[in-house]
């Protein structure tokens, strides 16, 4: 069973009452496909780009599950046919690294080479060439 998520966009003239419940239609959808949900965002309502069914605002909403891959086309026909729904969008889930993880990573790198000291070729003593060091053609 692999991870996944959805991004999806609810009509915006659902109450809240209307709203949970197309919430609850999403997540029963993909319990019968023999998923399980591991997190509900709302994300709220936000402006469209470009009107979507008549409507320019939409309630934004992440779905995080697992499901078996070959269930993903069945799930997506079911979720095409619910009204409440203008758009979805599937995708493997890659959650976000933990700042444990993170902050450890850096720690293990390895550390820059040290500065290296003296001339730096084409210069004299490391610094550029002055009018008095240019050569004479």
């Amino acid at each position: 069973m692999g991870a996944y998520e959805i991004v999806a966009v609810l009509r915006p003239d659902l109450d809240e009452e209307g709203l949970g419940a197309a919430l609850d239609r999403v997540t029963q959808r993909i319990v019968e496909h023999g998923g399980a949900t591991t997190a509900v965002e709302r994300w709220g309502k936000r402006k469209l780009a470009y009107p979507i069914k008549k409507h320019r605002d939409g309630y934004y909403t992440l779905f995080v599950f697992t499901l078996a891959s070959d269930r993903i086309g069945p799930l997506r026909q079911m979720l095409g046919l619910q009204e409440e729904l203008l758009r979805f969008a599937f995708s493997t889930h890659h959650p976000k690294p933990t700042p444990a993880a993170a902050a450890a990573a850096p720690a293990q790198a390895t550390p820059p080479p040290p500065p290296v000291s003296g001339p730096t070729p084409g210069t004299a003593g490391g610094r550029p060439p002055g009018p008095a060091e240019t050569p004479h053609v």
